[in-house]
């Protein structure tokens, strides 16, 4: 008869090592690659728009900035924590980035019923249309399918929410860096062709998610 301490030992030494995931570790990892190819999408665009010192006198202005940050960075944090299995519990940290994109359409809907702001550019050109759902989609593949292969490497249970999260991610940096750069106020083109796709562009991610993050 094998001595149980003996075999406990030979079991032991068998067993593959697991890998801890460390979601804390990944998603500051995340938020310094996303915030590195923020500046590079920046760049891109030629900079930020040459009133933006002006536009950071308005405090509705700095209060979607401040949205799309947050929505950045709670997003990434909770995709990041979404690799776990017993990320469903942690609701509170999983909630925040809907929080915030709510905040973001009540803000620029809630703009729609007030007094124009002189400060505010209200751009007379139709080429900026779709151009932007268009930048605002392009920009987002990169780091979509970054956030995506970090979450490949987990245990999700809740694969649809943790491809929202993804997107939500994702589409901020574009939002972001195209709020900075393009010349233009106006809460309906805002609306209708930055941050309205954008709602569909998380529910695409929510189908991609339970595809390419199941068991």
């Amino acid at each position: 008869m094998v001595d149980t301490q003996q075999l406990i030992r030979e079991l032991s030494s068998q067993a593959s090592p697991v890998k801890l995931l460390r979601p804390a570790r990944y998603a500051m990892l995340l938020l310094v690659t996303l915030s590195i190819y923020a500046v590079c999408a920046q760049c891109w665009l030629e900079g930020f728009r040459p009133d933006l010192a002006v536009q950071l006198v308005r405090p509705l202005f700095i209060g979607e900035l401040f949205l799309l940050m947050a929505m950045l960075v709670s997003a990434t944090v909770a995709a990041a924590y979404a690799m776990l299995p017993h990320a469903a519990y942690q609701k509170p940290l999983m909630r925040l980035p809907y929080v915030f994109s709510g905040l973001m359409l009540a803000l620029l809907t809630f703009q729609l019923f007030l007094p124009q702001d002189t400060r505010m550019v209200m751009s007379d050109e139709t080429s900026h249309t779709h151009e932007c759902t268009m930048y605002i989609a392009l920009s987002s593949m990169l780091p979509a399918a970054l956030i995506f292969g970090l979450l490949r490497k987990g245990a999700t249970i809740v694969p649809g929410a943790a491809g929202v999260l993804a997107v939500i991610a994702s589409v901020s940096v574009g939002a972001l860096t195209l709020r900075l750069a393009e010349v233009n106020d106006e809460i309906t083109h805002l609306l209708t062709w930055h941050y309205v796709p954008s709602v569909f562009f998380a529910a695409l991610g929510a189908l991609i998610g339970r595809f390419l993050l199941r068991w």
